[in-house]
């Protein structure tokens, strides 16, 4: 597993392990329907297992009625194939649907099919714009394509609920973690201290505190996973580039690998410069230069 796979996992599992309780699913649905009243015996989890266990793996689906939610949990790094990867979730869940409810599609009569809700958490360090991402869009230019799937994207920036509450968590894990680099277990009590006095989760954190730092712990030792996740997606870059036998793919995806990497805060700027053998002034200015080039290049 890669350090990327183990740090999301961290977040996965604590996100999972919160909307386990069904009355927090019951303030998730709220805050996204608050026109509606529903009961924690009117949500019926639709979550799947595994369909793409690194990426969509432990997020969370549930159905009220007609209306079917699939919420994917925070990615740390922004990845624009999130609708791609809900759309694959969607038709599992829908085929899943189907098969369980003995639907014949092949009849003449349309099978009756919830209606989709599709939204993704984003807790990134970097600061994006985008409050819906679309698979038309990012993958065909935003042309009239025949196939579109739409994501909404939560920033939880509103300051109060349970989603605004997941993300500050993590914000202040992100914060901890900077602040212990070598001390994962202080990171993590701090995190949970510190968001129990905010009120961030309370009540969550104080009942299940030592879940908690059993996930944590278990899953994350902050200058292994980072070493493990930098080796990890420079030997996928090197890849790419000797399949494609050019040896400059090398060059341009270690480089753009690691420029990502700092841009995300995952990676400090001046071990990135050391990466590429660079000059600490000359790598800022290339970490400057890079969205305009690649705003060009689409």
């Amino acid at each position: 597993m890669s350090g990327e796979q183990i740090k999301r996992t961290i977040y996965d599992s604590v996100f999972t392990d919160l909307f386990s309780d069904p009355e927090n699913r019951v303030r998730l649905y709220r805050e996204l329907h608050p026109e509606e009243e529903i009961r924690a015996e009117d949500i019926q989890v639709t979550t799947l297992k595994a369909v793409l266990t690194d990426h969509l793996y432990n997020d969370l689906g549930m159905q009220v009625g007609n209306r079917m939610l699939f919420l994917a949990e925070a990615q740390s790094t922004w990845c624009e194939n999130i609708a791609f990867r809900a759309m694959v979730y969607l038709a599992e869940t829908l085929k899943k649907i189907t098969v369980e409810n003995e639907d014949d599609v092949y009849r003449e009569k349309a099978v009756p099919l919830p209606k989709p809700e599709l939204y993704v958490i984003y807790t990134g360090k970097a600061h994006h714009e985008e409050t819906e991402l679309s698979l038309a869009r990012v993958h065909w230019n935003g042309d009239d394509a025949f196939l579109d799937v739409k994501v909404k994207v939560l920033y939880g920036e509103q300051g109060a609920g349970i989603i605004y509450e997941y993300a500050a968590f993590c914000h202040m894990y992100r914060r901890m973690r900077e602040s212990y680099p070598d001390d994962s277990r202080r990171a993590v009590t701090e995190t949970i201290e510190e968001c129990i006095r905010r009120g961030i989760l309370r009540d969550y954190l104080e009942r299940r505190r030592n879940e908690v730092m059993t996930i944590m712990e278990m899953l994350f030792d902050q200058k292994t996973v980072q070493e493990m996740h930098e080796r990890s997606i420079i030997k996928e870059a090197r890849a790419e580039g000797i399949a494609e036998g050019r040896a400059e793919g090398i060059a341009e995806g270690e480089r753009s690998t690691i420029l990502a990497l700092v841009r995300d805060g995952d990676l400090a700027a001046e071990k990135g410069a050391a990466k590429l053998h660079m000059d600490p002034d000359a790598f800022q200015a290339l970490l400057n230069a890079e969205p305009d080039r690649l705003r060009e290049s689409q």
